[in-house]
């Protein structure tokens, strides 16, 4: 069953959307682990070898979550791509999409 025009543009709209809300999670976990980075260089830099560890696995936990977070933006990119391609081809659709 093909979608009406209007539903591809909700979904593609909606796909931006989730997009547009893990790019600025992104954002926010590089922001994080440059925090903990220069907590984990100080810890480091005093011989702290319990706080060395311990930010070590939280450094750590944070970059699993922040490529799985790019995976997922990546995903949503492509779908945006796909359902632009789908719609570039209506005549009813404005160019602006």
């Amino acid at each position: 069953m093909e979608l009406s025009t209007e539903e591809l543009v909700e979904m593609r709209l909606e796909e931006i959307d989730r997009f547009d809300r893990a790019f600025r999670q992104l954002l926010h976990l590089n922001e994080h682990m440059s925090c903990l980075m220069e907590h984990f260089k100080r810890a480091k830099r005093c011989n702290n070898h319990v706080f060395v560890f311990s930010l070590h696995l939280k450094l750590r936990m944070l970059c699993g979550v922040r490529n799985m977070y790019r995976a997922y933006a990546l995903q949503k990119c492509d779908h945006i791509e796909e359902l632009r391609q789908a719609l570039r081809g209506r005549s009813d659709v404005m160019e602006v999409l």
